[in-house]
């Protein structure tokens, strides 16, 4: 049975009509049209008496052949309603007036067919109210107008000429409800239940929010028989006892207390909220302990100002406030907005933002800040890795992207800086370190040969002046120290056959500009030497291996020296006057190939002699 609202609103309005009209007076308000009757020719159409020309039929009535009303048999029926030419179908057309024309050759014949309508709301045509429901005003179910209507052999008719059934009088049970017009009577069962069903009014039960938790109808609704007794409840928003306002969605549901037979029904309005709370910014924040404070806002107009809470906990009113970073620990904050839709249906709204409060630390791990220009690259360990390490001057080069090139950075003093943000985690860092590159000493010495090998070299310092050589200077011979007695000169006497190394540092650990030692490679000479004023080799190597790398004239006898060196084409290609400077086998800052040069050398000796030696050297790379 189709389950009838308990709460009816407005009914249509209809004519008020009386129920002693005689026949020929329905018949006259059954006419309809003035070519509905008549209308035959050669043909005729004998419906039922005493309405001939009118054939009534209720609304779910069977269909019914038109032919045994038809004075022959050999023509056909057209018109609404009609099957294969020959029957009439009620079924969907609904209560009202059909013409119908019945054909035969060129004889034809129209009359009228009225469908009485007799259903109440709904697919099934019977209904079910609740004892306590309201009256039924039963023109609303009923078409075309001008029956009666029939609670067995009473009339139901009251003062006004309306035909109201009252459940409350009736009383609970099954009730036979006939609706008369013409020839027919279309009956409906009218079933008042004994179920009781209250959703009281001025209750949340009665105007929930959408956005209200779900609850239990049983702890607020008047049920009989009780909840669970083979009785349920159905309906929008309903699974077992509770009703979900938000499943249910906005606006009037009927809900139904059932126990499959026999049932009640009211009615639930779930309240709309017509402006919603909206917290920006919208998305998650990521942010650094150390960030500025950024304005969390809400949409309320300022004179319904809304509120907000953190974790549960601390609260601000109004539709707006600034949220400190540095006030938090790290950790995840929920900041809800509340706001009340006074304005609308005087529902509150929530909105949520998560707020992630991180931290970071970023730093230059080196601590290494000075370096000579002569050091090689200085590699900066940072963390986290990814960022950017950059300097406060361009003369400082990179290498690589962590990486100073200190050679070719002038000497001077930097800020390097370290920045690097993690978007993901809404944090920059950032850490600077401060470098300084030293300009190096000039240290240098320079081997003056003895004339014999029985005799000591002497190895003079001749660098930037040091105030106290005794001290300053650190000379090796083949990586052994000598501390004894060491100055700014030096007499050594070698054992041959050898090769030497002699290497020279600052005692302190002060910058050289041409590394962090000095080194120069004695080569072996023989007894053949010996006794010569003046030692000229035949053959040098200058390719950078300290070893014979400079073409010298020997000997502690010379006092003064001027050397010329020619090419095979005559082109002088060296000339100098001091014997520590020697030939490095260039010419206008070019490297010369190997080959066979000629030396002119003129000595002043230390008796105070002079003399001019010739010769070939050979330049091997």
């Amino acid at each position: 049975m189709q389950l009838l609202k308990s709460k009816i609103g407005p009914l249509k309005t209809k004519l008020t009509y009386l129920f002693t009209l005689s026949l020929m007076i329905v018949a006259g308000l059954l006419a309809h049209s003035p070519n509905s009757y008549g209308q035959c020719t050669g043909v005729d159409i004998t419906f039922p008496a005493p309405y001939n020309d009118t054939l009534f039929i209720c609304h779910d009535s069977p269909m019914i052949d038109l032919m045994q009303y038809a004075s022959t048999a050999t023509g056909l029926f057209s018109g609404s309603g009609i099957v294969g030419g020959t029957s009439f179908d009620p079924i969907g057309l609904g209560g009202g007036h059909y013409d119908v024309t019945y054909t035969d050759g060129a004889n034809t014949c129209s009359k009228t067919v009225t469908v009485v309508e007799f259903a109440f709301s709904g697919a099934d045509p019977d209904t079910l109210v609740c004892k306590d429901s309201p009256s039924v005003f039963l023109q609303n179910f009923t078409e075309p107008d001008g029956g009666t209507y029939w609670n067995g052999p009473i009339q139901i008719l009251d003062g006004s000429g309306n035909a109201i059934l009252y459940p409350t009088v009736l009383g609970t049970g099954t009730h036979q409800i006939e609706y008369r017009l013409g020839t027919v009577s279309c009956i409906r069962e009218f079933v008042v239940s004994s179920v009781v069903l209250i959703i009281p009014d001025n209750d949340i039960a009665s105007a929930p929010c959408i956005n209200d938790e779900p609850y239990n109808l049983v702890t607020v609704s008047t049920m009989e028989p009780s909840f669970g007794n083979g009785f349920y409840l159905s309906g929008p928003g309903i699974s077992g006892s509770i009703f979900d306002p938000a499943a249910a969605g906005p606006g009037e549901h009927q809900i139904y207390f059932s126990n499959g037979v026999d049932s009640c029904s009211d009615v639930i309005n779930v309240l709309p909220i017509l402006t919603e709370a909206n917290i920006l910014p919208a998305d998650t924040v990521n942010i650094c302990t150390n960030a500025l404070p950024f304005t969390i806002m809400g949409n309320g107009p300022t004179e319904l100002a809304g509120s907000f809470t953190i974790n549960s906990d601390t609260s601000f009113a109004g539709n707006n406030f600034g949220f400190e970073p540095a006030e938090y620990d790290t950790g995840t904050y929920m900041i809800e907005y509340l706001y009340i839709d006074v304005e609308g249906s005087g529902c509150p709204s929530f909105d949520t933002l998560f707020v992630n409060v991180n931290d970071l630390t970023v730093d230059i791990i080196n601590n290494q800040g000075t370096f000579c220009e002569s050091d090689g690259p200085f590699l900066v360990n940072v963390s986290p890795p990814g960022g950017v390490l950059y300097a406060d001057d361009a003369s400082v080069q990179f290498f690589d992207a962590q990486t100073i090139d200190i050679a070719n950075t002038p000497p001077g003093t930097y800020w390097l800086y370290y920045d690097y943000s993690d978007i993901d985690v809404g944090c920059f860092g950032s850490d600077s370190l401060q470098i300084e590159i030293t300009t190096g000493q000039d240290v240098s010495f320079a081997v003056i040969p003895s004339d014999c090998i029985t005799e000591p070299d002497k190895v003079i310092y001749t660098g930037t002046e040091i105030t106290d050589t005794s001290n300053a200077l650190v000379w090796s011979i083949n990586e052994y120290e000598l501390t004894e007695g060491m100055g700014d000169t030096m007499l050594v006497t070698w054992t041959y056959p050898g090769t030497y190394e002699i290497s020279l540092s600052l005692a302190d650990g002060s910058c050289i500009a041409n590394g962090d030692s000095l080194t120069q490679v004695i080569p072996s000479r023989t007894q053949d030497d010996c006794g010569a004023l003046a030692y000229i080799p035949n053959v040098f190597t200058p390719n950078g291996d300290d070893v014979n790398d400079l073409f010298l004239i020997m000997g502690d006898a010379v006092v003064e020296m001027t050397l010329h060196i020619y090419d095979r084409w005559g082109e002088k290609v060296f000339e100098t006057s001091d014997q520590l400077e020697g030939w490095n086998g260039t010419f206008k800052d070019e490297q010369l190939p190997p080959g066979v040069f000629f030396y002119y050398v003129e000595l002043l000796l230390d008796d105070g002699s002079t003399t001019i030696q010739k010769g070939n050297v050979t330049l091997i790379r």
